[in-house]
């Protein structure tokens, strides 16, 4: 049985996390040999990724397989991989809005496409999960968004019914999937945006 308390469900990468640092992010895309500015698109948008965000394949066998694509060694790799979540500019904003919502009795969780080994990252970053009831990461449930799956778990692991979930992504289509569900959604664009948004929403 669900319960009537408000729930955030918010991404991670475009909206608790804005992008990364210049100065890392020129570093990093010269070690793998890629084009300044794509960092995250060729990290993730290849199939091995793919496979790894539905926990298709083990953190180790993804790390053996990215050294190959980008022609790194794994020193490298546990480098760049190490420097990608260093480098991360937190939405503090939006932090600062959720240290509201919960002392309001909002419950705030993450949805997000990841691997299982960023999802241990993501759970690193004290600043994020002192603020963050649950985690839910794609590559430890099999499933990814947009896929109606991994919103039905979200649903049952939070304990509560869809129309009290507000679902904040930066992805158009996955914010479709759970308005299809009948939660509440938001496409964000900024910080500005999203935070008015929010706010009127616990207001309701």
């Amino acid at each position: 049985m669900g319960s009537n308390r408000k729930t955030l469900l918010l991404d991670f990468g475009g909206v608790l996390s804005l992008d990364f640092d210049s100065e890392s992010k020129s570093t990093l895309c010269a070690m793998l040999n890629i084009e300044n500015g794509a960092l995250v698109e060729s990290l993730f948008a290849n199939d091995h990724s793919r496979l790894a965000l539905v926990g298709a394949i083990s953190d180790s066998e993804l790390w053996d397989r990215l050294c190959g694509h980008f022609g790194v060694d794994r020193s490298t790799m546990d480098f760049v991989w190490d420097m990608f979540w260093r480098s991360q500019i937190i939405n503090d904003e939006l932090l600062v809005l959720l240290d509201e919502c919960r002392k309001r009795g909002v419950n705030v969780s993450v949805l997000s496409n990841m691997w299982c080994c960023g999802g241990t990252r993501m759970r690193s970053l004290t600043r994020l999960t002192r603020l963050i009831d649950q985690i839910i990461i794609s590559g430890e449930e099999y499933c990814r968004k947009p896929g109606r799956e991994i919103f039905d778990i979200a649903i049952s692991r939070l304990g509560c019914f869809p129309e009290d979930i507000l679902f904040v992504d930066d992805d158009a289509r996955n914010v479709s999937v759970a308005l299809s569900l009948s939660m509440s959604g938001l496409v964000f664009n900024d910080t500005r945006q999203g935070n008015a948004f929010i706010e009127q929403w616990i207001r309701r």
